[in-house]
């Protein structure tokens, strides 16, 4: 039987063994009206940061679809229509507010297309929702939202969309809650956490990465890769 898309991205960044302990953190979230620990929630919310890179506009917004029992489902980034030419120009402003759909909408799109459930579903993503994907994301029967609360957008910009999807979340009974980066004791940390952030700034170039979120990613996977290696040779 071949593996899923969810479960081929859990074999790939090693969540297989995570999926009760993210169940268990998305139930007590809801149950409190707010976020889940904060390790597995900034671990998805890095995953929607690389998503971000996908994005050739400048402003670069990714997002994650986790269903109820932890898993993966979907994830998306900000930019055109399926088939649609990504020309430099259009992602220009005004050009790209014709052109390019948010990461939220994208990832509901992309849902319908392919036939994944939304409802019940959490959503993890690098900026708080401007009212449009506010209002598409209640009607997809989303359950929770998580942003990166240190990807501000400009006040004087975005300050009504974020109060107005604010104020929808809150009267449709939805979390919508910003995740600070945690400081974790160092001696809380993993060895493998504590080896990953002292060896990023050398290995940026060897990995290919673009930006720290892309670093952690490639790593982690290298590290799955040679665990699951060192398993088969024994």
């Amino acid at each position: 039987m071949g593996l899923s898309d969810g479960q081929a991205w859990d074999a790939e960044f090693g969540w297989t063994n995570d999926r009760q302990e993210a169940r268990k953190e998305q139930q007590e979230g809801r149950k409190q009206r707010g976020a889940p620990k904060s390790g597995w929630t900034r671990y998805l919310l890095d995953f929607a940061c690389h998503a971000a890179t996908k994005s050739k506009d400048t402003t670069k917004v990714g997002a994650v679809l986790v269903g109820p029992e932890g898993e993966v489902r979907l994830t998306s980034y900000n930019g055109p229509p399926r088939g649609v030419q990504d020309r430099p120009e259009r992602f220009e402003r005004p050009a790209k507010y014709l052109y390019a759909s948010h990461a939220e909408a994208n990832l509901v799109a992309f849902a319908a297309r392919e036939g994944i459930r939304t409802k019940g579903c959490a959503v993890y993503q690098t900026h708080h929702p401007c009212a449009a994907c506010c209002r598409t994301l209640i009607q997809a029967g989303i359950s929770a939202v998580y942003y990166d609360a240190s990807s501000a957008l400009d006040p004087a910009k975005w300050g009504d969309e974020m109060e107005a999807a604010a104020t929808m979340f809150r009267e449709a009974g939805i979390v919508c809650e910003g995740i600070a980066e945690p400081q974790a004791p160092r001696e809380r940390q993993s060895i493998t956490e504590q080896v990953q952030r002292v060896a990023l700034d050398g290995l940026w170039e060897m990995l290919g990465a673009k930006n720290q979120t892309e670093a952690v990613i490639a790593l982690r996977s290298l590290l799955n890769r040679d665990q699951r290696f060192n398993r088969e040779e024994r």
